[in-house]
């Protein structure tokens, strides 16, 4: 049952700002040879710490800093309560707006997109080294890809001027390529490298669980909108391991009926206009500001974003400077993405792509039911595959849909990986979580760039392969592997227990109510 509701707004813009987060990259790195070109890995949204000046250890963006966000948000089921018992919706509004703002509002950048408050600092940026010739970038991630993308030629350069560079025995030659391993939001700033610098630097590319696609809750939340299903919430709660305390509560949500008679009965249209002004406010003043928000804001939300975020009179004249950069991107990479890798991949980069999937999508979208790994659909972030919905499968009768004399169909009966940009450089990784690396995983990354791999050279990481979360391992998927499972991500999402007690509390209110409607 899909339920359109102002309600969870709070709820929603949280998810929208902390489930994007991408943990940094680990110091181990188990796959080292010196004779192959120097990788650059680009991280995601966590990379440089925007921090006061005096504080350079609390992060004001991300990494998410759990304290700094309990304190946000201690008080907003007072306001809550007292907002429902006198229907004030000031008060609803506040306990909405306030929390966000406190939380977010310091990082937020100048309505130019890229001027930073000057309360606020960002480390320069260093040449950081890890084992044997692989380099960190690392940039704010606030900010848009093509502005990233440029640091990011500066730092190649300056890489090659240290004469850090490895000149390749493998490869047999003396050029000193690079070779660029993107990582989430990482991969759009890969992208609007190629775009931007093109390709004579370059050796391969590896886009890992890649954002270019878009991120359907950024469309939906940046323009006012968005679906809740109770079965995905539900599948989100068993996948953080909290049935016991959360399943008879979903359950009176699924079958009584009572969120719905909360909104209708007890939020009258003054309470949620609130929350719907609240959020819109919230949004525009924090990180709706920050370009790297607005790369995934899909084509379909694009243009409507833009008026509903910024349609006020004289708005979009302060915010052209934003503007403008976040039009450049999506209309010359975020359109062309996939053009970008098919030109690359024709002047002889080799172009590959790493997926997972299996994991409890956060339920906030028309993608709330889609394959993914929590974050990013399977058919996104793979640029093209066919998956079936989450915890389902292809048809019996399922036929691959090109390229039939050679088997692209994952073991598991899930995924049709012919359809993909690159279906012989697309690998898979059931189980394994938006945000988690392993060993292993590290080690798929070199082995891919560095050997040039397709899915069929190396038996040890065929197209689709199984992780294993007691011993942090990959193997190669199989047909009698486990049926699917909802990855748990409650140890790699520590903030959400702040979370889900604000949910808790609004699931318990719609009990009462329930209750006192049958009585």
């Amino acid at each position: 049952m899909k339920l359109r509701s102002r309600l969870l707004s709070l709820l929603l813009a949280l998810v929208l700002a902390l489930t994007l987060c991408v943990p940094a990259l680990g110091a181990r790195y188990p796959y080292d040879r010196d004779d192959h070109y120097t990788q650059i890995y680009v991280e995601g949204l966590v990379s440089k710490w925007v921090t006061h000046p005096d504080e350079p250890g609390v992060s004001l963006f991300t990494p998410v800093d759990t304290g700094r966000l309990m304190t946000a948000f201690s008080h907003a089921t007072d306001y809550m309560k007292d907002a429902l018992a006198k229907g004030d919706p000031d008060l609803l509004y506040h306990a909405m707006y306030d929390p966000l703002v406190e939380f977010f509002g310091e990082a937020a950048l100048l309505p130019d997109g890229y001027t930073m408050k000057d309360t606020v600092t960002v480390p320069p940026t260093k040449l950081y080294q890890m084992e044997g010739n692989k380099f960190l970038f690392q940039f704010d991630a606030r900010l848009d890809p093509v502005d990233i993308a440029k640091e990011l030629d500066d730092y190649i350069r300056w890489v090659k001027a240290e004469g850090r560079v490895t000149m390749s025995r493998y490869h047999n030659t003396v050029t000193d390529k690079i070779e660029l391993v993107g990582s989430s939001y990482g991969a759009a700033v890969v992208e609007a490298y190629l775009h931007e610098y093109g390709c004579e630097n370059i050796d391969s590319v590896l886009l890992c669980v890649p954002t270019v696609g878009g991120v359907r809750m950024v469309g939906d939340l940046f323009t006012g909108d968005f679906s809740f299903d109770a079965k995905a919430l539900r599948d989100t709660l068993k996948g953080l391991e909290q049935t016991s305390e959360f399943d008879p509560l979903i359950e009176v949500l699924e079958k009584s009926g009572a969120l719905q008679i909360l909104l209708s009965d007890v939020l009258t249209p003054a309470l949620k206009a609130a929350f719907t002004h609240a959020l819109h406010d919230a949004l525009h003043d924090t990180v709706a500001t920050m370009p790297s928000f607005w790369s995934f804001v899909d084509d379909e939300h694009f243009e409507a974003a833009i008026d509903y975020m910024f349609g006020k009179e004289g708005e979009k004249e302060t915010y052209q400077g934003l503007i403008d950069r976040i039009t450049y991107y999506h209309y010359e990479v975020f359109n062309h993405a996939s053009d970008i890798l098919l030109d690359a991949q024709a002047s002889g980069v080799h172009c590959a792509v790493i997926c997972k999937y299996n994991s409890a999508t956060i339920p906030v979208s028309a993608d709330d039911n889609a394959l993914s790994d929590g974050i990013m659909p399977v058919e996104t972030a793979s640029f093209g595959a066919t998956a079936a919905k989450s915890r389902g499968t292809l048809p019996a009768d399922y036929t691959l849909q090109k390229f039939t004399d050679v088997n692209y169909l994952s073991p598991d009966r899930m995924i049709d990986a012919s359809t993909c940009l690159l279906p012989e450089h697309t690998w898979f990784i059931k189980d394994l979580w938006h945000g988690t690396k392993c060993d292993d995983y590290f080690d798929m990354i070199n082995k891919i760039i560095y050997e040039n791999l397709d899915v069929f050279t190396d038996p040890t990481l065929p197209q689709f392969l199984q992780y294993d979360e007691a011993a942090k391992t990959l193997s190669p998927l199989t047909a009698g592997d486990a049926p699917a499972q909802q990855t748990d991500s409650s140890s790699r999402l520590s903030w959400f227990g702040t979370l889900a007690r604000f949910l808790m509390f609004l699931v318990k209110m719609a009990q009462k109510l329930f209750a006192r409607v049958k009585g």
